[in-house]
């Protein structure tokens, strides 16, 4: 996934839904060579208590 090689969210620079949508729709944590797509799945996971 090349799109979060720059990106730290999926739209605009906070969390939102549409970073809630695709948490829920992916099946599991990346493997590690997905370095930008790990580290968003850990940091949006990291909200799960707020939602």
């Amino acid at each position: 996934m090349t799109y979060s090689a720059d990106k730290i969210y999926i739209k605009k620079y906070i969390p939102s839904q549409a970073n809630t949508a695709v948490f829920e729709a992916v099946l599991g944590p990346p493997p590690a060579s997905l370095c930008h797509d790990l580290w968003w799945y850990n940091h949006i996971k990291s909200y799960e208590k707020e939602k």
